[in-house]
């Protein structure tokens, strides 16, 4: 008799278990490789190196996943303010990547298309 209830609980005890583990291995996030200090550090010197350290600050920083099946992630800084640059463009933060690498994250404008009516 034992034997038997042993087997009908046996695999859903085995699966239960397997399901707990996959939860509590995915809900512990590893710790970032990069330090936000260091993060924030060459963000900062990306300002500093243009000279806009006295009118531009981090306003904000956040750690993000790469895309949604990637485990890497990168640091998402954001300016106090949109920087212009060149053709319409204005920069609006940067994102550093885990090995040190800083991408400056740039808005386009837009390019607006006239219609005369009846056209």
């Amino acid at each position: 008799m034992r034997m038997k209830i042993l087997r009908l609980i046996l695999p859903s005890v085995v699966l239960l278990n397997c399901g707990l583990n996959f939860v509590a291995s995915a809900a512990a996030p590893e710790l970032p490789v990069l330090p936000l200090v260091r993060a924030l550090a060459l963000a900062q010197e990306q300002l500093d190196i243009r000279g806009l350290e006295k009118t531009v600050f981090i306003e904000s920083v956040v750690l993000e996943k790469s895309s949604a099946m990637s485990r890497s992630r990168h640091w998402t800084i954001r300016w106090s303010q949109a920087i212009p640059s060149g053709s319409g463009r204005s920069e609006t933060g940067a994102e550093v990547d885990m090995e040190g690498h800083v991408v400056r994250l740039v808005k386009n404008a837009g390019a607006a298309v006239y219609v005369k009516p009846g056209q």
